[in-house]
């Protein structure tokens, strides 16, 4: 999801300082134009996991992730 995310921003002209994924993946939540639905799902992939190591919600991060890349890609 981070490397579509990357790509996606280099195609509208944005480049992440970092070139992380998480990075492209944080920028993609404020993108204008964004369809609301894959801003979520982008923003469900850069959630922080508890000590635990679970989601605060129940997210299916593989699901999440494809869903982000047929939507941009």
């Amino acid at each position: 999801a981070g490397i579509a995310a990357r790509r996606f921003l280099d195609q509208h002209g944005v480049h992440p300082s970092s070139g992380s994924a998480y990075q492209a993946l944080h920028m993609l939540v404020t993108f204008p134009g964004l369809a609301l639905d894959l801003k979520q799902t982008a923003l469900h992939l850069t959630l922080q996991v508890t000590a635990e190591f679970v989601l605060p919600d129940k997210i299916d991060l593989i699901s999440e992730a494809r869903k982000l890349i047929g939507g941009i890609s």
